[in-house]
């Protein structure tokens, strides 16, 4: 699954996440997710609210709920909030994520 992250975003893509600095580049998403979701055996759900697409960028506004029960036992953290995603064309007419970032509720 991470592989397909990292092959979804640019090689210069974006990622904001609440209460952490930006994540620089398709490798460090990836890594980031890794050692991340690592911890947890994640349960996501992701709601479309709107795309739109103008020449060669479309833009995504997602809702999200995030259940991470940690793995090595304990109360599981429960995040919900908004997500927007920036897709680009790239040259050779491939769609790749260049920004991302995520909003938590509350």
């Amino acid at each position: 699954m991470l592989n397909i992250l990292k092959a979804a975003c640019n090689d210069d893509g974006v990622h904001m996440s609440s209460n952490t600095p930006a994540i620089l580049g398709s490798e460090s998403i990836r890594a980031w997710s890794q050692a991340f979701l690592a911890l947890f055996r994640a349960q996501f759900t992701l709601s479309v609210d709107e795309v739109r697409v103008a020449g060669g960028w479309a833009f995504e506004r997602d809702t999200y709920k995030i259940n991470l029960p940690p793995k090595t036992g304990g109360e599981p953290m429960q995040e919900i909030g908004k997500y927007t995603t920036i897709y680009e064309r790239t040259p050779g007419s491939a769609i790749r994520q260049a920004c991302s970032s995520t909003r938590r509720w509350g």
